[in-house]
């Protein structure tokens, strides 16, 4: 009898290590996660600005060569 004790103690504190170490892996997941969106947001701020740029130039070129071969 004593032994079922002591393993239903074990398996106990097993099930609370588990538990705390699936706690802790939830929380650097949802870290990750937080970095990878801030990550992403940054990436199509950047690409947004790009393409701004770029259709800003471009339309800048184009009046530049109508104006000059007229």
């Amino acid at each position: 009898m004593e032994k079922k004790v002591q393993n239903a103690d074990t398996w106990t504190v097993d099930y609370e290590d588990k538990l705390q170490r699936l706690q802790s892996y939830r929380e650097k997941l949802d870290e990750l996660c937080d970095f990878v969106d801030q990550e992403l947001r940054f990436n199509r701020q950047k690409r947004e600005e790009w393409q701004r740029r770029t259709y800003e130039w471009k339309q800048s070129h184009d009046r530049e060569e109508s104006s000059g071969n007229n």
